[in-house]
């Protein structure tokens, strides 16, 4: 099983690629389940693109949301095998890294822009409060 992309954005579907090589029977349908943050499952029917091959796809969803999916393939007579359960979190990325990381590293710099800009004005006024006190001292 295989799905793509593996780092999925909130705006990428995902398709889900699976090898279904059942020998018994007859396949009669093989389908996607997934969930949504622990939520109810939905399934979709998966595609067959060769004779053991089959594609479905996970819709877009909000990002920060986890997502879970597995595989069930169901025969003419009623056997049904599922595959493990995989998953993946959807992660918006601002020049290339999570979104929360980036905000993150914005608001650092921004706070050290900010503490520069204190130090300075404390320092500029200082300054300006030693040169008084000298002028004031000289005419005494």
């Amino acid at each position: 099983m295989a799905y793509s992309p593996s780092k999925p954005d909130s705006g990428t579907s995902v398709k889900v690629t699976a090898f279904v090589n059942y020998t018994y029977n007859e396949l009669n349908n093989v389908t996607l389940a997934y969930s949504v943050e622990l939520g109810p499952e939905t399934k979709v029917a998966m595609n067959k693109v060769s004779s053991m091959i089959y594609e479905g796809v996970i819709p877009c969803q909000r990002d920060g949301s986890d997502v879970e999916f597995y595989v069930q393939a169901f025969a003419i007579g009623g056997e049904a095998v599922k595959s493990g359960k995989f998953s993946y979190r959807i992660e918006d990325s601002i020049l290339g890294i999570g979104a929360t990381m980036f905000y993150l590293v914005a608001l650092t710099i921004a706070l050290l822009i900010i503490i520069y800009i204190v130090i300075r004005l404390t320092k500029s006024r200082l300054k300006k409060s030693q040169t008084f006190t000298r002028r004031v001292g000289h005419r005494n």
